[in-house]
C-alpha cells in the first residue's frame, strides 16, 4: 500500500514494454479475531479462507503464536469483492463456529 492505494511491483526488465496490465487478483491481509488456537494452522486456515480468497500464508507471529488475540493471513482476492463479516464453519467433529 502507498498513499492508502494498493502498489503493484513487478519485475522489470529492458524489454519490458510499459503497459497498463488489468488487476483481477490482488493480496490483502486479514486479521481473524475470536478464532480457536486449535486452528491455526495453515490446513485449517487455509479450508477456512477460501470463503474469502486463496490462503497465501500467515504471518510469523500468527505461526509462533507468540501473539493469541488474531491470527493474520494473507489472502489473495479478487478485486472488487465483499467481504464478509464474519466466517462460519463446521469442524471436524460437526460443530459450527
Amino acid at each position: 500500500m502507498f498513499d492508502s492505494k494498493p502498489v503493484i511491483i513487478k519485475e522489470w526488465t529492458d524489454e519490458e514494454k510499459l503497459v497498463k496490465h488489468d488487476v483481477e487478483t490482488v493480496p490483502i491481509w486479514a486479521k481473524l479475531n475470536d478464532l480457536e488456537l486449535k486452528f491455526w494452522g495453515a490446513e485449517c486456515l487455509s479450508k477456512i479462507c477460501k470463503k474469502v480468497g486463496k490462503y497465501i500464508k500467515s504471518d510469523q507471529i500468527t505461526q509462533q503464536r507468540t501473539f493469541l488475540s488474531y491470527a493474520r493471513v494473507m489472502l489473495e482476492v479478487k478485486v472488487g469483492c465483499e467481504f464478509p463479516n464474519s466466517i462460519e464453519f463446521i469442524d471436524e467433529k460437526g460443530f459450527s463456529h
